[in-house]
């Protein structure tokens, strides 16, 4: 499914944490991949500072000794490596080179040079999320990271599915790894709990109600995993199914990915009921936001059909504020 991964680097450790499932993809799918670094003149001198050329050009070939001793290990690893070193903003450096290359994948950590900090992306990440409109891998700084490139495999791999043929469109790229990394493929369907409202009383014809309602999703939700694993070849592949009924399905489902200790988790980014108008689709946000698991968020939507937000119009009409 990839064929051009991007990596950005800015020199930290933290950045670096990406680098195994870097691996790992690469491995799985052939894909080429390009180590960038975006060099920002106003973080380093400030905007009213002009910067020194010479030592511009010492930090810039710096940086590109970096990415090259970046490159020799994951050669040695069998990757096929470029390297780049741009000019620009952070993100909006990302941005623009993913597009311009036909970049299919950006890995990201959580956070880079800045550090850690109490949200669960960094400002860089957030702006990638809603800027580039391609598939993201996002790996949480904060986790303990694998060093060792090579020897890195995937142990569970994590697919939530709501029985719609949007989320299922992930599998195949779940297939492919968990095959290539002899893993275990964990199937998570969630159906929500019907609610009521408070102002109806419980009597025993809304409580049969309920337990009917609840008995059918549950009972439909089975046949849907059977038949899905049917429709998978399930005894080729190691595949675990979870059935889960609760009021709150997107919290069962990234609690139950914790709880698996999955390696990571594959998601679609918009499910059966999200729509065409959002980016990311609900359960999509809540690991995002709340996740603490390495993430996969394969974008479905075509970027010819995404509407530019308000904000974004807002900033092309009136550029000076």
């Amino acid at each position: 499914m990839f064929d051009h991964i991007l990596a950005p680097l800015d020199g930290s450790l933290l950045a670096e944490c990406t680098l195994p499932h870097i691996v790992a993809f690469a491995l799985t799918s052939g894909a080429r991949v390009t180590l960038l670094h975006v060099l920002d003149r106003e973080l380093t001198y400030g905007s009213a500072k002009a910067a020194d050329p010479l030592e511009w050009a010492i930090r810039k070939s710096k940086a590109e000794v970096y990415l090259q001793g970046i490159g020799d290990r994951l050669r040695k690893a069998g990757l096929q490596i470029s390297t780049a070193t741009i000019e620009g903003r952070a993100a909006d450096g990302i941005i623009n080179y993913a597009h311009d290359q036909k970049v299919d994948l950006i890995a990201l950590s959580s956070h880079g040079q800045s550090g850690l900090c109490g949200w669960n992306i960094s400002s860089v990440v957030q702006k990638v999320l809603y800027g580039a409109h391609i598939s993201l891998l996002i790996i949480p700084a904060y986790r303990p990271t694998p060093m060792e490139l090579i020897s890195f495999h995937y142990q569970k791999v994590f697919v939530g599915l709501d029985g719609s043929q949007r989320a299922e469109w992930v599998l195949p790229e779940a297939l492919k790894l968990i095959d290539f990394h002899h893993a275990a493929l964990l199937l998570a369907h969630a159906v929500p709990r019907p609610e009521i409202p408070s102002y109806l009383a419980f009597n025993e014809e809304v409580i049969g109600l309920l337990a009917l309602i609840n008995e059918r999703s549950r009972m439909h939700a089975e046949i849907y995993l059977q038949e899905l694993c049917s429709q998978l070849s399930a005894d080729l592949y190691n595949i675990k199914t979870h059935l889960l009924i609760s009021e709150n399905q997107i919290d069962a489902l990234r609690e139950l990915a914790e709880q698996e200790c999955a390696d990571l988790v594959i998601l679609s980014a918009h499910g059966g009921s999200d729509g065409y108008k959002r980016l990311y689709g609900s359960v999509a946000l809540s690991f995002i936001i709340y996740g603490t698991t390495p993430m996969l968020i394969l974008q479905d939507l075509n970027p010819a059909i995404i509407q530019p937000t308000q904000v974004e119009i807002a900033t092309i009409e009136l550029p000076q504020h």
